[in-house]
């Protein structure tokens, strides 16, 4: 069964497999730099109520070596803004607001 995370505000996901390569220290460094973030077996997220804030969060993880083309960013209520390969994005119709919500999974 293949886990989801759900989008939060604004929201950047990466794959875990990503951070092992790319980010200095792996994984354990990002979770120690970034101890707000969210995680699943194969994603992590980011998230922010600004897309300023994001902005930061994201600009930081590109300067320590994550490929942009590797990082996803979602809104929780209107879907995908940036599409990166192995994260694939869900639609999830709900009877509240929103009324669509969005979660995150590895492909």
């Amino acid at each position: 069964m293949t886990m989801t995370i759900d989008v939060a505000f604004l929201s950047a996901f990466v794959l875990k497999s990503n951070l092992e390569e790319h980010y200095p220290g792996g994984l354990t460094a990002f979770s120690d730099d970034f101890p707000r973030h969210r995680t699943d077996d194969q994603l992590v997220r980011l998230s922010a109520m600004s897309g300023g804030e994001l902005r930061e969060e994201v600009d930081q993880l590109i300067s320590r070596g994550i490929p942009v083309d590797r990082i996803s960013i979602a809104d929780w209520t209107g879907g995908p803004w940036e599409n990166s390969p192995g994260i694939r994005f869900h639609a999830i119709e709900t009877d509240s607001f929103p009324p669509k919500r969005w979660r995150a999974s590895a492909e």
